[in-house]
């Protein structure tokens, strides 16, 4: 260091100064890929939590009632309004299925709740499975 080898105070306040400057340009530059880097994780974050809402809002849109007196199930084609009833009957079939599952191995749509007819089983389903 020039400021120590000829006794300038000055020179000295400047080397120290260029250095404390050098530190707070590292820091900064740091300090500024952080903020990119979570700026872009919030916006994946921010696009899978819209697309979890617009998720949610198509199942409640498709909802049906089934609380108290507005029950309904559709066990094989064939409504049925009581509970116990529907419990009952899904219990045969399933057990039936469990017997002899599906001959393909594909899922087996046996009925639904609050629906006129069943729904396709989801893709990717289980399948009731020989034993």
């Amino acid at each position: 260091m020039k400021g120590i080898a000829t006794d300038n105070p000055l020179l000295i306040e400047q080397a120290e100064a260029e250095a404390e400057l050098t530190r707070l340009e590292r820091a900064h530059a740091r300090t500024q890929a952080q903020l990119r880097w979570s700026m872009e994780a919030s916006q994946r974050e921010i696009t899978e939590t819209s697309r979890l809402i617009a998720q949610a809002e198509s199942a409640f849109s498709r909802r049906t009632d089934t609380r108290g007196e507005a029950s309904t199930a559709v066990v094989q084609g064939e409504p049925i309004t009581r509970r116990a009833e529907a419990e009952t009957r899904l219990r045969t079939v399933l057990a039936g299925l469990l017997g002899r599952g599906s001959s393909d191995g594909r899922p087996v749509a046996v009925g639904g709740l609050g629906a006129a007819s069943p729904s396709p089983p989801p893709t990717g389903a289980t399948t009731a499975a020989r034993r």
